[in-house]
């Protein structure tokens, strides 16, 4: 893996919204979730997003006040609410989700400050979930010209995407992740053929179709496969009671990119990045608190 200056921060652009639950509701949105583990794990961090000027719109800025995230790129909009979510979690291992259009974070602005950023930020993450309005992506594809290292957290939701939007965003990124059934999707769409068992080729082969320098699948329970410098890595899961799944590859994204930005091994970053999720998953809702020890705990 290229080497980083973990002094740099991230910035991360997308939504950032209300999941709704029978029992209550959680802050969430997968850019949001992934800025405020990296922050957790003690990598400066900013996040672009937009809130409408509503009760949801101000909890979710004390929210990210509370938990240390700076609010200095969350725009505000007069017109569109802020986003929400409704989760249906009846099945633990695969949660569904009803997710409100349009909404604030879907209007975007670039401003020139913004462009700044995305310019000094060492790495810029995004997903394919705030590129479903046309004001928000164009804002996206703008600030990826401008952006360094740029990782692709490919977050399938549906029917938000499809095969030439994802294809857009792939050709923008450097390292991408995303779990195993949207690599199997990403396969037929790109390369023409059914997924294999192991994946393995698949991996290599969508490396090589859009030159991406580094390809992070995730399997659930079953651990995570990492494409780096030529090599394939793989690292098991870690046994947990589940709690919910909500956010738990967000987890995964931020500690293994804090892992990644402080130049460890590919094989720590995927290790450390699989204690994270699993963690997480143990937890009610996207962004429990955690830290190094929580993480490391796993290890033994």
């Amino acid at each position: 893996m290229k080497k980083y200056n973990h002094k740099k921060s991230v910035l991360c652009f997308g939504e950032m919204l209300f999941d709704i639950f029978p029992d209550g509701r959680l802050p969430g949105g997968a850019p949001m979730n992934v800025a405020l583990h990296l922050q957790q794990h003690q990598i400066p961090t900013h996040f672009v997003s937009r809130l409408g000027e509503d009760e949801e719109g101000e909890a979710l800025l004390r929210y990210l006040d509370e938990r240390g995230l700076s609010t200095q790129w969350i725009q505000k909009d007069e017109k569109y609410p802020s986003g929400k979510v409704y989760a249906d979690v009846s099945k633990s291992e695969d949660v569904s989700y009803e997710i409100v259009y349009p909404s604030a974070w879907d209007f975007i602005e670039t401003t020139d400050a913004l462009k700044d950023a995305a310019k000094s930020s060492e790495v810029f993450l995004y997903g394919s979930l705030a590129a479903r309005g046309e004001t928000s992506r164009a804002t996206l594809l703008e600030l990826l010209s401008l952006a360094r290292t740029k990782v692709f957290d490919v977050n399938l939701r549906k029917p938000f995407y499809d095969a030439e939007l994802i294809q857009l965003l792939l050709e923008q990124a450097n390292i991408v992740k995303l779990n195993d059934e949207e690599l199997s999707l990403l396969v037929q769409w790109y390369l023409g053929k059914e997924a294999s068992e192991m994946h393995d080729d698949d991996i290599f082969h969508l490396a090589e179709k859009f030159s991406l320098e580094t390809v992070c699948v995730t399997q659930g329970s079953k651990g995570a496969s990492l494409l780096s410098d030529g090599i394939l890595h793989f690292q098991k899961g870690y046994q947990v009671s589940v709690a919910d799944t909500v956010g738990s590859g967000d987890a995964f994204l931020g500690a293994f990119l804090s892992q990644m930005l402080n130049n460890k091994s590919a094989q720590e970053c995927l290790q450390y990045g699989c204690a994270a999720g699993a963690y997480v998953a143990s937890q009610k809702g996207a962004t429990p608190k955690v830290n190094t020890q929580i993480v490391r705990d796993y290890f033994k």
